[in-house]
Parts: structure tokens; sequence; C-alpha cells
């Protein structure tokens, strides 16, 4: 009896250290406004709106860029009139946070709410407003540039909201 409840609380401790150990992981939960991390500290960040995810892209985008040519693969640059004035991303210093909602055939507007770390843990607070239904598909998604961080895992904590 002994021995069969320590061969079952070991397989639990390899279960949790093997689940615990993919680094750079990502994940996504729902939250409302009461969630925000009580302990962490918020995470300055800017938005990447001029880019676009390329029609060559068939799967998710990663949810962590940290070079040039990853991102390259999954993005192109929009040239608008005031496109000229921001800046390239430096991936010597800085990386990429994207929330990917896939390939949609309805109106959609993702929404930073708040950036915060947690120990080695991001947490991306955001609000997802799902709309009408539209007759084209669209590739809706949230870039957010940051300073190189050491964290190893990311946290999507999404508000779904319907239009009215």
């Amino acid at each position: 009896m002994k021995r069969s409840i320590f061969s079952l609380l070991l397989i639990c401790l390899s279960l949790q250290l093997s689940a615990c150990s993919n680094p750079k992981s990502s994940s996504t939960t729902e939250y409302n406004s009461d969630t925000l991390i009580k302990n962490s500290v918020e995470v300055p960040y800017y938005q990447g709106k001029v880019y676009f995810i390329k029609n060559t892209v068939k799967n998710q985008v990663p949810a962590r860029i940290n070079s040039q040519s990853v991102f390259n693969q999954y993005f192109g640059y929009a040239y608008t009139a005031s496109s000229w004035k921001n800046r390239a991303i430096d991936f010597e210093k800085e990386e990429v946070l994207v929330y990917d909602a896939g390939v949609v055939q309805r109106s959609m507007e993702i929404t930073p709410v708040a950036l915060r770390q947690d120990g080695r843990t991001l947490h991306l607070f955001l609000k997802v407003k799902s709309g009408a239904a539209i007759n084209y598909s669209i590739h809706p998604f949230l870039m957010l540039i940051i300073d190189k961080n050491k964290a190893d895992k990311l946290i999507f904590h999404v508000q779904q909201e319907k239009a009215k």
C-alpha cells in the first residue's frame, strides 16, 4: 500500500515538473476586472500598429518573437502616409508579444488593458470585442513591443465581449 502511494506521488511530481519546464510558453485564460495580479509590476509597451500578418501564414503566429528573421516570416509592413514616423523594431533590445485571434469572418477589435509581470511570468490582459459577421476573412491580432524580458511564461487573460 505504501509503495503504491509513493509511486503515485512520484508520478504526480514528475508530471508537475514536466509541465513547468516548458520555457517561453504561453496560455490563455478568461478574466474579469478583479483579476489583475496584486504583487506584479507594470511592463511598458507600445503597439505595433503598422504591421499585418502575411496571407501566406496559415497557422497561429508565435506568442513571443525575439528575432527579425522569425518576425519577417509572419509580418509585413503597411506603408501609409503616417507610417514613416514609426521606428523599426530593434530585436537586439526588444521583443514582440502577439495575441493572434486566428482567421475569422466577423469584425473584431482587440484592445490591450494591461501588461504586468509577476516573477518570471508576463500577464497580458486584453479585451476582444466580436462584431457582426462579414463576407470576407480577416486575421486580427494584437502586437506589443517591449524591452527584452527574461520571463519564462506569457499568459493571455482575455475578456470576451459581444458588440451591441
